[in-house]
Formats: structure tokens, C-alpha cells, sequence
């Protein structure tokens, strides 16, 4: 390979290998067990927040949910 040969290789090398880089890093983004992007103290759309897990154990403690509790009491 002569100078000129390396000259126009080099930037097509480098192209290369970054679009590999993103590539690879797109999807280990979306693997599930894949470290994903940090969310800056969000919680996790799949994981149920603290007042919806509260909900749920008053709905299975009582046996109906508070919007029917309080239509009962109305009529």
C-alpha cells in the first residue's frame, strides 16, 4: 500500500468503525436485559409507582375499587 492508498483508506477506515460503534450501542439499547440509557430519577414505565401499588392491595383487601366504594355510598 502506498502513501496515497492510506491517504483516501484512513477516513473510510474511521467511518467505519464509528458507524459500527453506533451500531452496537443502539442495540444494546434495546436488548431488555441490555443496559439502557440511566432516566435522571424517573421511575421505570414498567414498573408500577408507589400509589398504584397502594391501589392495588386496598382493591384486593376490600374487594372492589375506590370509585365503586364511593358510588355505593351515594345511592
Amino acid at each position: 500500500m502506498t502513501l496515497n492508498d492510506l491517504i483516501i483508506a484512513t477516513p473510510w477506515i474511521i467511518f467505519g468503525a464509528a458507524l459500527c460503534a453506533i451500531g452496537i450501542r443502539l442495540l444494546a439499547g434495546r436488548r431488555p436485559g441490555g443496559r439502557g440509557p440511566v432516566s435522571s430519577g424517573a421511575a421505570h414505565p414498567a414498573e408500577p409507582s408507589a400509589e398504584q401499588e397502594t391501589m392495588r392491595s386496598r382493591q384486593t383487601q376490600e374487594g372492589q375499587s375506590p370509585e365503586k366504594k364511593t358510588e355505593a355510598r351515594s345511592r
